[in-house]
Formats: structure tokens, C-alpha cells, sequence
């Protein structure tokens, strides 16, 4: 994404931001020291940065970093990829946080603001609603639809961690592309690998190049959410980006802008006499357009606007 997007912005990425901190910082003995440590790391770290530069964290990182991240004087903002109940279990998990000690306690005092995909979270957690975005620019989608070729596999695909949720309505759809003889590849990830499951379903994991190839080579994407969760993902995002037929649970898709019955198809809610027809008719480029809502210098765009608005009042 930073590539794409340095070719229209000033962006720089930092990576390994907190490596070899920690090693010397344990080694400090007083406050004093620690806290001298971590304004000289940063300083280093972030010395190419201006003071007007915004910086952009990402939610599942950003509590191993957190104390570096406070120290740093810029406009701070988080995007939250994740649901945060999904956040307070896995960041407890994984031992950046206490038992009972909730994610936004933690990040809300170090950010100016924090937005989330999820439109759920936004009503329950007060935070700000931003657009799915792919790592693509809009510049790079123009770009892929004039080198876009007919090589279309026009079969199924579909990549998710398992859960028995998922792994029964899989299940479901699989008997109904079975009875229509449409092929296409379902790729179901755990991390037990004895895991005893459909002997349909891939139990490994593909890289983000792998997962796009083949969304490009297929007919039709297929997404499934959990019950809980409302608001666009990327998988939906990927399907339009790329000219895809989408067959989803996602209910609340029917509320988004780029919504057509002719391209989704909505598990669970429209009927599946209908299923043949849809996957046989062509998609509906009206909606492509739309597109541009969901690129990654939309997002960089949304950002500077907001931060201007606060910048205003102030």
C-alpha cells in the first residue's frame, strides 16, 4: 500500500518500530533512565517525521508499541481492522492485556482519534466510521482494468479462519454449487493441522499476492460473517474492486452504496431459486465507480479532511 500510495502522497512506513527498545530498556534501572531511553528511540525512530505529519497506527500492533507510540507529539490517529470485542480477546490473549482490562482504555488517552470499520462499535464505543479500504490507490485500479484479461476460472473461491459457523454454512453452499456442477476452492485455515473437517475444505494459509491472484481468477467470491458483525469488509471490497460476483451473509451489505442484486447475493436471505440465475448473469459495471470510496488515498484523503475540521474548531 505504501508504494501505491508514495506515488501520489509523502508517506514513509516505519517498521520493527519498538526493535532492540525493549532489550535496553530492561537493562535501565530508574524511571529516569527508562524514560530518557524511550525519547531518544523515538527521536531516532521517527526523525525523518515532520511536526505537522499525521501518524497512522494500526489496531492489532499498536498495544506492543504503545508506550513509544505516547511519546511521540504528532497528530495521532488508530484504524481498527477488527471489532473491538474481537481486539479485547485477542490482546488478552496474547498477554498485552490484563484480565478484564479493556483495548480502548489503553489506546484512547495516546490517540487523537480512532476509527473503526465496524459501525457497530462506532454506536457502542463512540468512535469514528471509516470505509474499508484496499492497499490499492484509485490511479492503480484504473490501471488494472485497462491491463485486465478474460483468463477467469469463473469458478468459486473462498479463505477464512475456521470456525464451525463457517464450516457448516460452507457446507450448505457446497451442496448447492455441487448441484449446479460448478467447481472452485475453499480454503478453511486452523492451526491444527489434525483438525477433522470436510475433506473439501484447504486447511492452509495464503499470502495476501496469493489470496488476490486468486480472487482475480475466480467468478465468484464468497463471504461469510459472523452474526455479530455489521458493516463492509475487505472480502466485498475485493469482489468489486475486481469484477467478482459476491455471495455473502452480510445482510447490512444491502445498505452500502455499491449494493446491486445483480452482483451479491445474500446468503440466508434472498432465495435460492434464483441462485442459477444470478451466477449466470453478467456483472453489473454501473456500481464500479464506486470503487474510488474504498482506495487507500480515499482513506488518506478522509483523514486530512477530518484533521482539518478539528484543526478549524480548535
Amino acid at each position: 500500500m505504501i508504494a501505491n500510495l508514495s506515488m501520489i502522497r509523502e508517506v514513509k512506513e516505519i517498521n520493527r518500530f519498538n526493535r532492540h527498545f525493549k532489550k535496553i530498556n530492561k537493562l535501565l534501572i530508574s524511571n529516569a533512565l527508562k524514560k530518557a531511553h524511550a525519547k531518544l528511540h523515538v527521536f531516532i525512530k521517527l526523525r525523518g517525521v515532520k511536526r505537522k505529519d499525521t501518524v497512522i497506527c494500526n489496531g492489532y500492533s499498536i498495544l506492543k508499541n504503545i508506550d513509544l507510540v505516547s511519546q511521540i507529539n504528532n497528530y495521532k490517529i488508530l484504524i481498527l481492522r477488527d471489532t473491538v470485542e474481537k481486539l479485547n480477546v485477542s490482546m488478552t490473549e496474547k498477554g498485552f492485556l490484563n484480565n478484564g482490562e479493556h483495548y480502548l482504555s489503553r489506546v484512547r488517552p495516546v490517540f487523537d482519534k480512532i476509527y473503526t470499520f465496524d459501525k457497530s462499535g462506532c454506536k457502542n464505543f463512540q468512535l469514528t466510521y471509516l470505509n474499508p479500504f484496499l492497499s490499492f490507490t484509485s490511479s492503480r485500479y484504473q490501471l488494472g482494468q485497462e491491463q485486465s484479461t478474460t483468463d477467469n476460472l469463473n469458478g468459486f473461491f473462498y479463505v477464512g479462519a475456521y470456525d464451525t459457523y463457517r464450516e457448516n454454512i460452507l457446507s450448505q453452499m457446497l451442496i448447492e454449487f455441487d448441484s449446479r456442477d460448478i467447481a472452485g476452492e475453499v480454503y478453511l485455515v486452523s492451526k491444527d493441522k489434525k483438525l477433522n473437517i470436510n475433506s473439501r475444505f484447504i486447511n492452509c494459509s495464503l499470502s495476501y499476492a496469493e489470496n488476490i491472484n486468486k480472487v482475480r481468477r475466480s467468478g465468484v467470491v464468497l463471504e461469510i460473517n459472523r452474526p455479530e458483525q455489521v458493516g463492509i469488509t475487505l472480502r466485498a471490497i475485493e469482489a468489486l474492486f475486481f469484477g467478482k460476483k459476491l455471495i455473502t451473509t452480510n445482510r447490512d451489505i444491502i445498505h452500502c452504496d455499491f449494493y446491486s442484486s445483480s452482483n451479491i447475493f445474500i446468503w440466508g436471505e434472498d432465495d435460492l431459486s434464483g441462485l442459477s440465475e444470478f451466477l449466470s448473469s453478467p456483472f453489473n459495471d454501473e456500481v464500479k465507480p464506486l470503487i474510488d470510496n474504498y482506495t487507500a488515498d480515499y482513506m488518506i484523503e478522509r483523514i486530512v479532511k477530518d484533521r482539518l475540521a478539528i484543526s478549524h474548531i480548535v
